[in-house]
């Protein structure tokens, strides 16, 4: 009964300590963020994962226990959630003022280090951006090539917004925003912005 108490605080102990995290970084508190998810992880391992067991609600509202086998797993497991909401918050927030670039670039660097030191893969992690970092820099990226659609000709100005006005997650290929420049006859003026969102995709993955 003792050892599942126990069990049951370290469990409360996390959750809380990864609750308070995500919180701080809503606040663009990342340093102290970054504390209280190392926090999370620290009680995880001194919990004893040959001994950490799954919290099921019984009929007297105490914990039933179930063991669980793979370490490495459950770390990952709530590291995973924690970093797509850190980073996407970071991207999504960030937008608006707070971090200048160069602070999110190394706080999302620190992040990604975080992962590969607990054994996920570079493959992972890339889902990982991708669902968080990418979608978000892809998006920024595309608008700069594309410019701005009032200073096309009339002719191309409502494809050049269409292009434009498309949501996260749902950039313009370089490929598409090629096709509209030259038919537009300003793909000179925009070939420097439209290399960089080239040179992003190419070298975005790890």
């Amino acid at each position: 009964m003792i050892e599942g108490i126990q069990s049951f605080l370290l469990w409360v102990g996390v959750i809380t300590a990864f609750i308070i995290s995500i919180r701080l970084s809503l606040k663009d508190q990342w340093r102290t963020s970054t504390v209280m998810a190392a926090l999370s992880i620290a009680f995880l391992v001194f919990a004893n994962f040959d001994k950490i067991q799954e919290l099921k609600i019984g009929k007297d509202g105490i914990a039933l226990l179930q063991r669980a086998e793979n370490t490495l797993e459950e770390l990952q497991s709530i590291s995973e959630p924690f970093a797509i909401a850190s980073l996407q918050t970071m991207q999504g927030a960030g937008r608006w003022g707070g971090l200048s670039e160069d602070e999110k670039e190394q706080h999302k660097n620190e992040i990604v280090e975080g992962l590969l030191d607990i054994g996920f893969s570079k493959a992972r992690v890339n889902q990982v951006l991708d669902k968080s970092w990418h979608k978000y820099k892809y998006l920024d990226l595309s608008r700069e090539a594309i410019g701005n659609p009032q200073k096309y000709p009339a002719k191309f100005r409502e494809e050049a917004f269409s292009l434009y006005k498309r949501h996260i997650g749902n950039s313009p290929s370089p490929e598409e925003i090629t096709e509209l420049l030259k038919k537009a006859g300003v793909y000179e003026k925009q070939e420097a912005a439209l290399s960089r969102y080239k040179a992003y995709i190419q070298n975005s993955k790890l």
